[in-house]
């Protein structure tokens, strides 16, 4: 064996250490980062989570105003109902009240000449 062979070895072994120390170093970066990846993926399930429970609610609460609103309108829509009924119901009284007097005149015994 000449000295280099020997060197040519130990070249080797020193490569092959620094191959092991940089495939270690390799595996702590990427276990680095797939933490990091890992928590960034959490923060960003829990603010989609909170930014859904966000909209959640505007809707209730857009729903409940609309809902509110329906029952504004279908209130309304009963006293008009109401109102017209009313109407109508005097219209029918005016009727009477103006046919009274002739039906009592037809009624009257008429004198004789």
């Amino acid at each position: 064996m000449t000295s280099n062979d020997y060197a040519t070895k130990q070249d080797i072994r020193m490569l092959k250490q620094e191959l092991n120390g940089a495939k270690g170093e390799l595996k702590q970066e990427i276990n680095n980062l797939e933490v990091r990846v890992d928590v960034k993926f959490k923060l960003m399930r829990e603010e989609m989570r909170d930014g859904f429970s966000q909209m959640e609610k505007r809707f209730d609460e857009a729903f409940g105003k609309l809902d509110g609103f329906v029952k504004i309108l279908q209130k309304v829509d009963q006293e008009q109902s109401s109102m017209i009924q009313r109407q109508d119901d005097m219209e029918e009284d005016v009727t009477v009240i103006k046919t009274v007097p002739i039906i009592a005149q037809q009624l009257r015994p008429r004198k004789k000449h």
